[in-house]
């Protein structure tokens, strides 16, 4: 006889898939993420064709094998890096790993902090504004083409060749819509050719430039631009806009951060955790698994549900609280092992530059609508941050 825990599972079990794509859980997926890791830790997300994994150690041993759980073959940007295994994964990594060291991500912080000002005293000039679009936006864009040594005068052109790029759910996109993405990606395509035949023939000045592009073929340096500018332009953005939601949210954070600036890196690593930009990777098995009981067969897609391990109790105490006294394990939010995401360490200078920027400036920074009313952004399921943030802003008095 069936068991009362079996059936119960079963019936939980049958709740996930739809909210998790539907619009209330993209705006809040957190509580679907509890349920998942106590209920069914991994589950077939039937409508998508994708397992969903939501335990931390379960997803850390997978981020940790990747010999067994593949990345190339899966949908999403395109496969010289991010989708991609070795041995072509690791000479393209190591290749673009060489623009994002220390010391070249180093000599970008005075811009960093010139664009922070400029867009932070803008703010403070109108008084009610949209963190989003004056500064959530503005500034990791600016950074990236810089870094790639693209055109500045042509942003806009890039933000709308990457808002073509990442809709994960195409078949719910009209035959217009379609229609437009397919044509802005062609145009993209078009300016990437040209860009690199300007590099090749030594018209490249940028680290992008001078680092990587001369140890990659044209096919990997497009793929490798194509991505950085979804980095540029969507997760950093979605980042910057987490840390505004946690000021606002957590105002004795606030506080302690106008006391002790030096808590500021902790704060983004507390903002990438409770909160995490990138909320899931993909992975496919080289062969049947199983994991937490379930077997997942050979080749099928899993969805690695980062943020939820972000969430998992056992390894962050009090998960829900945003603390800056938190001692516990590392996040996954930048992934794990030989994918962990290269840019990083640009991330989080610019996280904290923004921060510094705006508590150094800004006297007071609040929300115009309640905060359950914040809009996230709806375009991609495997990312999260607000596409709307109105504030009041003043800045100090200087007299």
């Amino acid at each position: 006889m069936t068991s009362l825990w079996t059936q119960l599972r079963a019936c939980w079990r049958s709740r996930f898939s739809a909210p998790l794509y539907a619009r209330r859980g993209r705006q809040d997926p957190y509580r679907y993420y509890d349920e998942l890791r106590e209920v069914a830790p991994v589950h077939c997300l039937r409508q998508k064709g994708y397992w969903a994994v939501s335990q931390y150690d379960d997803i850390e041993k997978v981020l940790g094998d990747p010999d067994l759980y593949k990345s190339s073959d899966l949908p999403g940007i395109e496969g010289s890096l991010l989708n991609a295994d070795d041995p072509g994964h690791s000479r393209v990594r190591g290749a673009v790993a060489n623009a994002f060291s220390a010391p070249n991500v180093a000599s970008m912080e005075s811009y960093i902090r010139s664009v922070a000002i400029e867009c932070v005293d803008e703010m403070a000039r109108k008084g009610k504004c949209d963190f989003v679009q004056d500064l959530g936006r503005p500034l990791p864009a600016k950074v990236v083409a810089t870094m790639l040594g693209l055109d500045l005068s042509r942003l806009a052109d890039y933000r709308r060749w990457t808002e073509s790029a990442i809709d994960d759910e195409p078949e719910k996109l009209d035959a217009a819509t379609k229609q437009e993405y397919a044509q802005a990606q062609q145009e993209r395509d078009a300016f990437i050719a040209d860009h690199l035949k300007t590099c090749r023939g030594g018209g490249g000045q940028s680290i992008f430039d001078k680092e990587a592009i001369p140890h990659l073929t044209d096919q990997e340096a497009a793929d490798v631009l194509k991505l950085l500018l979804v980095s540029g332009h969507v997760t950093t953005t979605h980042l910057l806009g987490n840390i505004a939601v946690a000021l606002l949210q957590y105002p004795d954070v606030e506080k302690a951060l106008r006391a002790d600036p030096g808590l500021i890196p902790t704060a983004v690593e507390e903002t990438l955790r409770i909160n995490a930009a990138v909320q899931s990777t993909l992975r496919r098995p080289a062969r049947d698994v199983t994991i937490a009981g379930e077997t997942i067969p050979a080749n099928e897609p899993m969805l690695l549900l980062l943020a939820s391990a972000n969430h998992s109790p056992d390894k962050f105490p009090e998960p829900e609280r945003f603390r800056l006294d938190r001692k516990s394990q590392p996040h996954l939010s930048f992934g794990k092992g030989v994918h962990y995401c290269l840019g990083a360490r640009l991330g989080r200078l610019e996280a904290k530059v923004v921060i510094e920027t705006m508590l150094e400036r800004l006297e007071v920074i609040e929300p115009v609508e309640p905060l359950d009313l914040i809009e996230w952004d709806m375009d991609n399921t495997q990312m999260r941050g607000p596409c709307r943030l109105k504030l009041n802003v003043r800045a100090f008095s200087r007299n």
